[in-house]
């Protein structure tokens, strides 16, 4: 949308007696990232909240370049953070592993309410949070925009729905990013309509036309949630005086996460 990458809206805009940016990291193509402005939806990253156990799995993987043993113990930790028993699934951790350290706090047992809460949970860290922070959120409806997600969040998206052949979920998720950069929009949240729509464009192979209708379960269309990174000057400043992370609720007309530094 133009909410989501305008230059002209969002880039230097007058206020007062300065100027504001509104801006974000997008990865246009797998391996290229570039500064678009304006806001972006949440549901194009993955929800630590609402994401399956399998989609924690190959999103540590793919954005954190974590092995499959110890995405698998961390992905455990984060779902059980989560939920609300204490009961640790296998190579995840409770009230029993927390309770030990020193100094010692009590597992949350309910949904994330930021990103920094993550480094609580058994296994993450400052590194392997900054690599999967671009990528990742506590808000929004848990469903991940095929319209607007990055490669490296479609592609964690492909895996954990059953994609055994690298091969098939690179060269699927390429032609998916190339659909939406020729100016293809997903119009119907239908695996069989989202297969019309790529084949007027593109040929798709068997095994990734199995993968794309494998994948819809986790996909959305649209967006709910919007958030930013605001910076703002003085006229005539050559570096930024103030910056605030901002959420807010597009469907809810609420602001969800508002952070001043």
């Amino acid at each position: 949308t133009e909410w989501e990458n305008s230059e002209k809206r969002f880039k230097d805009a007058p206020l007062g007696g300065g100027v504001f940016t509104v801006s974000y990291e997008k990865e246009t193509e797998p391996g290229k990232k570039e500064t678009w402005y304006g806001v972006t939806g949440e549901e194009g990253k993955i929800n630590i909240s609402r994401a399956s156990l399998a989609l924690l799995k190959a999103f540590l993987e793919t954005a954190g370049g974590v092995d499959s043993i110890q995405a698998a113990e961390i992905a455990a930790a984060l779902w059980d953070w989560r939920d609300e028993d204490d009961d640790p699934l296998t190579g995840g951790a409770e009230n029993s592993y927390y309770q030990t350290l020193n100094p010692s706090y009590p597992c949350h047992d309910e949904a994330f309410e930021s990103l920094h809460e993550s480094l609580l949970v058994k296994g993450m860290g400052d590194e392997l949070l900054r690599r999967l922070a671009p990528y990742m959120t506590v808000f929004g409806s848990g469903k991940i925009n095929v319209n607007t997600a990055d490669a490296v969040v479609l592609r964690s998206v492909a895996y954990a729905s059953g994609g055994q052949s690298p091969a098939a979920c690179e060269s699927l998720v390429a032609k998916l990013i190339a659909f939406r950069k020729g100016g293809g929009v997903f119009r119907e949240p239908v695996s069989m309509a989202m297969l019309r729509q790529m084949g007027e464009v593109m040929a798709l192979q068997d095994e990734e036309r199995s993968l794309l209708m494998a994948m819809t379960e986790m996909l959305t269309l649209r967006s709910t949630c919007f958030g930013g990174t605001a910076y703002g000057k003085v006229k005539g400043g050559s570096t930024a005086q103030s910056r605030i992370d901002f959420v807010f609720d597009l469907k809810q007309m609420t602001r969800v996460y508002w952070y001043e530094r």
